[in-house]
């Protein structure tokens, strides 16, 4: 077997990803998630998450050794724990200017299919708006569950408040 890592017979496996970019479990699991980048942006791929990048035309523009190189410079000791890696655009290329470390949660935000609502002029993702109208509306009293549906379902900020006794304008 080592013969076989040292002679390049052997080119994907989990121990040739250690000696490439050393023995750390966060070097592995970044190599482990670039090949499932690179099989999602493939357009003959049976993949079923293949029509959400491959057949859209996003495609993953950087080397294996490079995206681990990357976010190992970024974690910079600290470990790659449950964050995801998120493209910053998503019709974008996964490559250097447009990836980030990300949590869960602000790569849930970061959806084709996150919904919005106007609140104080500007988009705000459906699932901020319950804890903005707690913050400025301490009085708000509807569940985050049914502030989120009502969201879902069209109506404004206004007419959320409106729902509680508040009727001041906050669109």
């Amino acid at each position: 077997m080592v013969d076989n890592l040292a002679s390049g017979k052997i080119r994907n496996c989990i121990c040739q990803r250690q000696l490439k970019y050393g023995a750390s479990r966060d070097a592995a699991r970044l190599a482990k998630r670039y090949d499932a980048i690179k099989q999602r942006c493939r357009r003959d791929s049976s993949n079923p998450l293949c029509r959400n990048y491959g057949h859209r035309g996003i495609e993953c523009r950087i080397s294996r050794e490079e995206f681990v190189q990357h976010f190992l410079g970024i974690l910079k000791g600290t470990s790659l724990g449950r964050l995801d890696i998120d493209r910053i655009d998503n019709d974008g290329h996964y490559e250097i200017g447009n990836l980030r470390l990300a949590t869960r949660r602000e790569n849930l935000r970061n959806r084709r299919n996150s919904s919005k609502v106007r609140y104080l002029r500007t988009s705000v993702p459906t699932c901020d708006l319950w804890g903005l109208l707690k913050r400025d509306f301490p009085e708000f009293n509807l569940s985050q569950q049914t502030t989120g549906r009502l969201a879902r379902k069209g109506l404004t900020a206004h007419e959320i408040l409106s729902r509680t006794g508040r009727t001041k304008s906050h669109n």
